[in-house]
């Protein structure tokens, strides 16, 4: 859980570091608990995508930086904008080269991987 930075006129901002897969999944909340989330309607959704909440139905539903798409390598700072002016909700994000917000996600942060299946003596089966 991590604070944006503002809320004055209804716009808070922050910066996301690419890791090493150069994509970034993410929603945001007015908690720190899942109730009250802010979420796209579908997963992995582009910053097109109509934003709602805040609500408990967020699970899996997150936007995604696509540093892929971008051709931006690891490392790259992306701004982030949210904005919430009564009804109308907007996200939108663009790489930039440095950023002066003081509240910078993901910079430090290692990536774990997990590989499922059924395994054996032979190697994996599934």
């Amino acid at each position: 859980y991590v604070e944006l930075e503002g809320g004055r006129d209804g716009v808070y901002r922050c910066a996301v570091v690419l890791g090493d897969t150069r994509r970034e999944e993410f929603h945001l909340s007015c908690t720190e608990g899942p109730e009250a989330a802010i979420h796209p309607l579908v997963a992995r959704a582009s910053q097109k995508s109509q934003v709602v909440g805040p609500d408990s139905d967020g699970k899996g539903l997150n936007f995604l930086i696509d540093g892929l798409a971008d051709d931006a390598p690891a490392g790259s700072i992306y701004e982030v904008e949210f904005v919430w002016t009564g009804e109308r909700r907007s996200i939108s994000w663009s790489p930039v080269e440095d950023t002066l917000l003081d509240v910078v996600v993901g910079e430090g942060d290692e990536h774990k991987y997990y590989l499922t299946g059924t395994f054996g003596a032979e190697g994996a089966l599934q």
